[in-house]
């Protein structure tokens, strides 16, 4: 039945009881009519009252629509949320007729059913794209046609060194004064093309370098973002250029030292039939104590490679003790010949630890060798070991020239020396302090040299019982 059917039935009930009762002398002939304008009101306001709970789902459904991100009932106040909730009440009992205006109310309640459902899958999608957006390595911002501030993750803050959080249509030049920066996005906004730039973050201790790339965006709703950020830190692959660049720099002078004496030599002995014997065996001497010292430098880049390179350690139970005897045993004869003492002393510590015994053998090998090229003739070199639960530890102590403070923290760089002329009338390479650094660090180790000018120098290399991991780089 409809409403204007139920309206119309009511009020002819209420004019024939009127009519009845003005028969029965109970009303006067005109409060019929007054009886069933009243009926006519009442049944009126009724359905009144049916229509405003479905006006008031209408409007739920409408302000869910509108809300931003499909927040739906979430994004309202508390007082419209309870609107809603009643309004959602009423139409589901304005359904339950069988008349136009149930049909309709049906029909809503499933399109709010719908919505709903279409709500909480975009309230996931947005709560899956936030998290993707936080947990990326690079720093993001959107900026719409304006310039302002669309979206910016927690690493693009910290990159910007922006603690407190950013409000919404912040302007960029708000956030930051960085002209790498503010160029890149105005040439991305005039090109419309991609554009990529590099700086160095002014103020910052230790320095650090930003990639900018500035990429144009196709949405141009306003509001939307019109082009993307992306702040990459670069600091650490930058410093491994430099280093790499100075590597090659320092190999390079190494080997064109002995390679340029040696074809000075050969040109000399070539050059001249007539060299008396003397002086062609001097030369030929010297040609060859410079192939063995390029020898030995290939031979250390080698070791190097290898320990950089492997990305696992072969490791197995062994006495440190044992191996640092060894180790002594192969120089007894270098030591010998120069008349110095060696010396190693075991103790009553637990020697054993889990390690790869040819890389340690490597590592005391260099530590010892250069106690011996440093240590005068009839001087004295000691190996001593200790330890406690976590770590084992081998001291070489020697009694060379020492080092100053300053220099000993560098003399585990690649090609460091302290004294590069004795270094090189020594045979050294420059390049056994940083294997032995490389070997402890793979080891979750560590190597450390306590010395003063003049009063020698002890090396101590520290081995952890049980290594954790291997360290893939120094």
């Amino acid at each position: 039945m409809s409403s204007s059917t139920r309206v119309g039935a009511a009020a002819c009930v209420a004019v024939l009881a009127g009519i009845a009762l003005v028969e029965g002398g109970q009303l006067p002939p005109w409060g019929a009519l007054v009886l069933g304008s009243a009926a006519v009101l009442v049944a009126a306001h009724l359905e009144l009252r049916r229509l405003d709970g479905l006006r008031h789902f209408v409007e739920g459904l409408v302000r869910d629509a509108e809300a931003p991100g499909g927040a739906g009932a979430a994004a309202s106040g508390a007082g419209a949320a309870a609107a809603d909730a009643a309004g959602r009440r009423a139409v589901r009992l304005l359904a339950q007729a069988g008349d136009a205006i149930g049909r309709l109310a049906a029909a809503l309640d499933g399109l709010a059913g719908r919505l709903e459902r279409r709500q909480a899958q975009l309230r996931g999608a947005n709560e899956q794209q936030g998290a993707i957006l936080a947990a990326m390595a690079e720093g993001l911002l959107a900026l719409d046609r304006e310039r302002r501030v669309v979206h910016v993750n927690d690493e693009a803050r910290r990159l910007l060194g922006i603690e407190r959080p950013v409000p919404p249509r912040t302007l960029l030049s708000e956030l930051t004064r960085a002209p790498a920066i503010l160029r890149a996005v105005d040439d991305c906004f005039d090109d419309g093309e991609r554009v990529v730039d590099e700086f160095q973050v002014a103020g910052r201790d230790p320095p650090c370098v930003l990639l900018v790339t500035a990429s144009p965006s196709p949405l141009a709703e306003a509001g939307a973002p019109a082009c993307v950020l992306v702040l990459q830190d670069v600091t650490e692959l930058r410093r491994l250029e430099q280093v790499r660049r100075d590597f090659v720099a320092a190999v390079s002078h190494e080997l064109r030292t002995p390679l340029t004496s040696i074809l000075g030599f050969l040109e000399s002995v070539l050059d001249d039939p007539q060299l008396d014997v003397e002086r062609r065996q001097q030369f030929l001497g010297k040609v060859q104590r410079n192939t063995e010292r390029i020898l030995a430098i290939v031979s250390d880049l080698l070791d190097l490679a290898r320990i950089e390179g492997s990305q696992t350690l072969e490791l197995q139970p062994v006495s440190l003790g044992l191996l640092a005897a060894q180790c002594v045993d192969a120089c007894r004869e270098q030591a010998s010949q120069k008349q110095i003492e060696l010396v190693l002393e075991r103790g009553t510590v637990n020697d054993a630890v889990e390690a790869e015994p040819p890389s340690v053998v490597m590592a005391l090998s260099n530590l010892l060798d250069n106690a011996l090229k440093y240590t005068p003739a009839g001087g004295h070199v000691k190996l001593a070991l200790g330890g406690d639960s976590a770590a084992v530890y081998v001291d070489v102590i020697d009694d060379g020239p020492g080092i100053a403070l300053h220099e000993q923290e560098r003399i585990f760089e690649r090609f460091y020396r302290v004294d590069k002329d004795r270094s090189r009338a020594l045979g050294g390479t420059g390049l056994g302090l940083s294997i032995v650094r490389n070997v402890a660090r793979r080891h979750g180790g560590q190597v450390a040299v306590h010395s003063r000018p003049g009063q020698g120098c002890r090396f101590r290399l520290s081995l952890p019982r049980h290594p954790r991991r291997p360290v893939a780089r120094s």
